[in-house]
């Protein structure tokens, strides 16, 4: 999504059967507010901020990036799937 957010070009997509990689709170409010369903985005973000909470309780994926990420979405949302990123 970060190389073009354009609404028009994620509707597109979202017809194409493509989800949504969100790198930020903002990109992934601005897929939603395209029209994308909740579900079909990936939140890939550095912090887990409050906000980032706030989305995944809506329905959104989250992508995390570091073991404090995992801990506080386990916390947060126990027996529930997460996936994670790794940089080898």
């Amino acid at each position: 999504m970060k190389a073009n957010p354009n609404k028009t070009i994620l509707r597109l997509f979202d017809t194409l059967g493509l989800h949504i990689d969100a790198s930020s709170e903002y990109e992934a409010y601005r897929a939603i507010h395209a029209g994308i369903a909740s579900y079909k985005i990936l939140l890939t973000a550095q912090e887990m901020t409050a906000e980032a909470l706030k989305l995944i309780k809506q329905g959104v994926q989250f992508n995390a990036c570091s073991l404090s990420q995992l801990e506080k979405y386990g916390k947060a949302f126990p027996g529930t799937e997460v996936s994670i990123r790794i940089n080898p």
